[in-house]
């Protein structure tokens, strides 16, 4: 299970846009912005010892694959300014 908060980003974007490129986002975006789909792939990047921008994830949030082309089905959810993402294929 992997929990992203509003603040955690804020911290981790402390140069704002900065870190686009790493998440796959647009030139420019703030991770604050793009909490579920930051969050998403730092639970699969985890989940395989890998770094996040090797991840990719579906626009609709509910799945991602990792560098390998591996499936991981995702269930993500938000409450205000926290996000969590669990994984739905592990028994």
């Amino acid at each position: 299970e992997t929990h992203l908060t509003a603040a955690d980003a804020a911290r981790l974007d402390w140069l704002p846009g900065a870190l686009a490129p790493a998440w796959g986002l647009p030139p420019g975006a703030r991770l604050v912005d793009h909490l579920e789909h930051v969050a998403a792939k730092e639970h699969i990047g985890r989940l395989t010892g890998t770094h996040p921008s090797t991840v990719t994830v579906d626009g609709d949030l509910c799945s991602g694959r990792d560098r390998t082309g591996r499936r991981h089905d995702l269930s993500v959810s938000r409450t205000h300014d926290t996000v969590v993402v669990r994984s739905e294929d592990v028994p």
